[in-house]
């Protein structure tokens, strides 16, 4: 009886060693099944992080295009300000010129108005 005492204790023991194993075997898979889900994640989330940083290259790209475009535009905006510089200088050179013109004319007009006048008054008192 001693033995069979002692036997039903060891098999006490088993029973308990077999069920701390069989959780431990479910804590196993429940954590085999978290490490897989987070590879997961962690494939997914490093496939967006490849897609940003392709998208992040192609925006730096696209930015340093635009500023040497804006830079080219900026100088093309500097010749243009310049020759408006220049047209407006030949214009106001042009009208001082058609003024001075038309002021010489004016003069020659009136001389000869005046001119005409007095050589009506001459010939008037002469007839």
């Amino acid at each position: 009886t001693t033995r069979l005492v002692a036997l039903r204790a060891r098999n006490d023991d088993l029973k308990q060693l077999q069920t701390k194993v069989t959780q431990l075997e479910q804590s196993l898979a429940q954590s085999e099944e978290r490490t897989a889900q987070e590879r997961r994640k962690n494939a997914t989330l490093s496939g967006a992080l490849a897609e940003a940083q392709d998208s992040l290259m192609s925006h730096r790209a696209d930015a340093e295009r635009l500023k040497k475009e804006n830079q080219r535009v900026e100088l093309l905006l500097e010749v243009q300000r310049e020759a408006n510089q220049e047209a407006e200088q030949l214009i106001d050179s042009l009208n001082a010129q058609l003024s001075y013109s038309q002021e010489d004319e004016f003069g020659r007009e009136s001389l000869g108005a005046a001119g005409a006048s007095v050589l009506g008054e001459d010939r008037a008192s002469s007839g």
